[in-house]
């Protein structure tokens, strides 16, 4: 087994580590999965790149962050694949890639089918820039050459990745504690109070006081015949079941949803009944 220690850096050896150039893989000892990868210093990217990525939580391997959260980082070992040369590291982690089927979720970690920073060539990366040019507008262009909107959207889309990933600092799953709750009543009550807020009563009455907003509604509400045929054979469906047939059937026959089926019916309807019985 190759001894971790000989990279890790100590204040006596923090000039003079050894640098190996090599094929590394990220290895889940119970499953057996892997992330593959390649680097000039493998200890330096482990240490400095994926370490620090996932304990952000922004590791570019959206399925081996998920797995480190869930498992832990004893969960985990580094293994030293293969030592080679930093011209061939690429050619040498693509050999690997294919040989564990890392790419495949089955059984690896890796996001891609190809290593990263194999050159594809000015002409092929011409082809592909071509080819994206068009799904970018240019409201999208003239918006992210703003900072200010771009900084914005760069913010916006990390508190989105924080709340997902349930990280410090987000707010996913929290519940409030009843003096906190108490709170927040007492200053929402305030501000309806002092106008500085309407209710939600107010608010409905406001809606439906516009005649626009309450033509719009009434028009959705319009059921069309498609719609009452569609409901007809979702019926018949149903119905053709014997097993909903049966419940249905049972439902009819409880005392209890018969009791309040005869609540419901006014007096002048229940001797109408008697009557016909």
């Amino acid at each position: 087994m190759f001894n971790w220690r000989q990279l890790a850096p100590t204040k006596a050896n923090r000039k003079r580590r050894v640098r190996i150039c090599g094929v590394y893989a990220i290895l889940h000892r119970a499953s057996g999965r892997c992330y593959i990868g390649s680097s000039v210093d493998v200890w330096g990217r482990f240490v400095g790149g994926h370490l620090k990525a996932l304990a952000r939580g922004e590791h570019s391997s959206v399925y081996l962050q998920r797995a480190w959260e869930k498992h832990g980082r004893e969960a985990f070992r580094l293994l030293l694949l293969e030592r080679c040369l930093p011209s061939t590291r690429f050619v040498r982690e693509q050999w690997w890639m294919n040989l564990c089927l890392s790419y495949d979720y089955r059984y690896g970690f890796n996001v891609s089918r190809t290593a990263t920073g194999i050159d594809l060539g000015s002409e092929r990366r011409s082809e592909i820039a071509r080819a994206h040019a068009p799904l970018l507008s240019h409201k999208a262009k003239k918006q992210w050459a703003d900072p200010i909107i771009r900084a914005k959207m760069v913010k916006s889309i990390r508190t989105a990745n924080a709340k997902r990933r349930g990280l410090p600092g987000s707010r996913k799953g929290c519940k409030n504690s009843p003096e906190t709750r108490l709170k927040i009543s007492l200053a929402v009550r305030l501000a309806i109070t002092e106008g500085r807020r309407r209710s939600s009563g107010e608010k409905t009455k406001a809606y439906w006081a516009d005649p626009e907003w309450k033509a719009g509604v009434l028009a959705k509400r319009v059921v069309t015949e498609k719609q009452r045929e569609s409901a007809r054979c979702m019926m018949k469906r149903l119905h053709a079941d014997p097993v909903v047939r049966l419940k249905l059937l049972e439902n009819a026959r409880s005392s209890e949803a018969v009791e309040r089926f005869r609540r419901m019916l006014s007096n002048k309807t229940r001797e109408q009944i008697q009557k016909q019985n």
